[in-house]
């Protein structure tokens, strides 16, 4: 299981995971989490103890101490709470730990409930892009399948250029359909003030054969 855990590290070590990366990019690298990690033993014990030397690594870099129990503790509530995270999303939010992206000032009070608040914080946004990822693979895959397009035998680079090109046209659908509604609220605004000039028309020509202008005035008024 140690040994398992090791390999773990490794694998993250290796990641080309950069600290001024988006949440979209980490996530569509597509690393496993820390669920798949524990596969086969029925158990947290993998991910826990690969938690908690990544904690470890962090505090010796701050040049910070946690107690013993501190730091188990920690690493039992990221293993159990956590468990959706990727191995590239850790790898990166442990990035923005160490270059004070959510800490501007000490590290000299980092304790775990301030350090599992950051970690909250990464979540939700992670959470977040994964629902916007998803919707628009689901927008993507409907586009194809209309389409007659497949990424089926398309490298990384030629998929990742695929989505770009996928996601300009999500883009510039969503400004049409802006455009559009634009359009249409001038047209009715046009229809409206057309409308407005023929009732005037109207209204003055009875006026001038001899209708009472003052209940035409209360016929227009309860027709607006």
């Amino acid at each position: 299981m140690q040994r398992r855990s090791s390999l773990w590290q490794m694998n993250m070590k290796n990641l080309p995971v950069t600290i001024d990366m988006v949440n979209s990019d980490v996530v569509a690298m597509n690393t496993p989490n820390l669920g798949l990690m524990n596969k086969g033993f029925g158990n947290i014990a993998c991910s826990y103890i690969f938690i908690k030397a990544e904690i470890l690594r962090l505090l010796e870099f701050l040049g910070i101490e946690w107690s013993l129990l501190q730091i188990n503790e920690c690493a039992d509530i990221i293993a159990k709470q956590y468990y959706g995270l990727h191995i590239a999303e850790i790898k990166h939010f442990l990035l923005r730990a160490k270059t004070q992206h959510y800490n501007k000032n000490s590290f000299a009070r980092l304790t775990p409930n301030i350090f599992l608040g950051w970690l909250n914080e990464y979540w939700e946004e992670s959470l977040y892009t994964k629902g916007q990822i998803s919707e628009g693979r689901a927008k993507r895959i409907a586009f194809e399948a209309k389409n007659n397009i497949s990424t089926k035998g398309l490298t990384y680079e030629e998929k990742i250029q695929q989505k770009k090109y996928w996601n300009e046209i999500s883009k510039l659908t969503e400004e049409l359909t802006g455009w559009q509604e634009d359009i249409t609220e001038e047209r009715q605004a046009i229809k409206d003030e057309e409308l407005a000039k023929k009732k005037d028309i109207l209204f003055n020509q009875l006026v001038n054969s001899g209708y009472d202008a003052n209940k035409l005035t209360e016929q227009k008024n309860a027709s607006k």
